[in-house]
């Protein structure tokens, strides 16, 4: 797995994995182009549970129609802020 990611300008940066080019940027007002790198990870935990939820249901032969994963994450005051929990919820039909 590789990623390349080069400084646009601003705080702005462009990320490149497999060809495919995606952003990052600062929340604003520093920044509006793209998601920040916080909400990108939380996008990944998002996709990366959801991607194994319908894995697994594939195998054990369960028909999904429809799957949601909503996202709340607390980031710490500090610098550089972290997340403090994040908790996850499923909502799916089938």
């Amino acid at each position: 797995m590789d990623a390349e990611v080069v400084w646009k300008g601003d705080l702005f940066f462009e990320a490149v994995n497999r060809g495919l080019t995606s952003g990052l940027d600062a929340s604003p007002p520093e920044g509006d182009k793209a998601a920040n790198p916080k909400e990108v990870v939380l996008n990944a935990m998002c996709g990366c549970s959801g991607m194994d939820v319908i894995t697994i249901a594939q195998k054990m032969r369960i028909k999904i129609d429809n799957l949601k994963i909503s996202a709340k994450a607390k980031k710490t005051s500090t610098i550089p802020s972290y997340f403090a929990s994040v908790h996850l919820d499923y909502h799916m039909s089938g």
